[in-house]
């Protein structure tokens, strides 16, 4: 029963190594989104999150729903995004640098001309691709260790209990 804990404890990191993964690709398709309908369509930014909370593939970024709700109750967007971002229930599996990555796109939307805006989204666009590969790097390499830590320590602690 102690090795079993220990293994799903090892699983259950390497899963949500995984899931942060998903996350930090679904938050690179969220801004590539934002980008183009800034650009394209010039949307409002009230306009914007209700095409966020439409639009395919942004599933899992819970956020978008409730920032859209508080918006709706009168709440200035930008405060309703990091509220929204901060309550999302998306750590775990991100990290603190990621919500501030998010925070940060969030404070960008609507904040200045639209050029400015696009400039600033370009940037976060390249960190977060950047921050991608990392967490990609580290899903692989940890996600091994983490389950054969997990099973090892498992199998440890049984032999001392016997």
């Amino acid at each position: 029963m102690i090795s079993l804990t220990f293994a799903m404890s090892g699983l259950r990191m390497t899963r949500i190594a995984a899931e942060r993964v998903k996350l930090l690709e679904k938050t690179h398709l969220l801004l590539v989104t934002v980008k183009g309908r800034l650009e394209y369509y010039r949307e409002p930014v009230d306009e914007l999150i209700d095409s966020l909370c439409r639009a395919d593939g942004l599933g899992g970024l819970f956020f978008l729903e409730e920032c859209r709700r508080l918006e709706c109750d009168g709440m200035p967007f930008c405060d309703a995004w990091k509220k929204s971002v901060l309550e999302g229930g998306l750590s775990p599996p991100f990290k603190k640098n990621d919500l501030e990555q998010l925070l940060s796109i969030g404070a960008a939307i609507g904040s200045a001309n639209l050029d400015s805006q696009l400039v600033k989204l370009t940037l976060y666009e390249e960190i977060l691709n950047e921050t991608i590969i990392r967490a990609r790097t580290e899903a692989d390499k940890n996600g091994k260790v983490y389950t054969s830590l997990g099973v090892s320590a498992g199998i440890i602690a049984g032999l001392m209990i016997l």
